[in-house]
């Protein structure tokens, strides 16, 4: 799927399920993680990376996915809340410590949008990262994943006005 589709498509899920800006500004900038990741290792080192490789691994992100819930939870370690991971700021940044963990869950829940996302355009490392689960319902780039990317940027805004809670309070 083209970076655009990513991020068109995540931010819309993301605002779906919460209904803030902030967590579909998270999971916008997270959706090209997983490329972004190939393509920086490929112009620090020089060497080709296999696309889909292990920065598409979902079970890495699912992880990290849960350990930021826990983190914005304060479920880590208990009575310590989650601004006491972070360093104390004063001023006009002292209110942004505490959205630091919420941040690090929508741009980590980005980053599995993405693999999601690329599924049906040929694959993604699934059950273990190094053994391709094959599906090519479209290529990239065609008109159909334009059609479906615009169509899942229109579905999840209005899934948002029949849903009767935000599906994620707290973050």
């Amino acid at each position: 799927m083209k970076w655009q589709n990513h991020r068109l498509v995540s931010a819309s899920l993301a605002f779906a399920l919460t209904g803030h800006i902030l967590p579909a500004a998270c999971a916008w900038a997270g959706s090209v993680f997983p490329d972004g990741v190939e393509y920086g290792t490929e112009a620090c080192t020089g060497t080709q990376v296999k696309h889909r490789g292990l920065s598409h691994y979902f079970a890495i992100y699912a992880v990290c996915l849960i350990f930021f819930y826990e983190l914005a939870s304060g479920n880590v370690i208990p009575n310590v809340p989650p601004a006491a991971f972070f360093p104390t700021m004063q001023g006009e940044w002292e209110g942004i410590v505490p959205l630091v963990p919420s941040m690090l869950f929508w741009l980590t829940f980005g980053c599995l949008c993405h693999i999601a996302e690329d599924f049906p355009c040929g694959g993604i490392p699934f059950p273990t990262p190094f053994h391709r689960f094959p599906c090519r319902w479209f290529t990239i780039g065609s008109e159909t994943e334009y059609l479906t990317a615009y169509l899942l940027t229109v579905f999840f805004p209005l899934l948002r006005a029949v849903l009767p809670v935000p599906f994620y309070l707290g973050l």
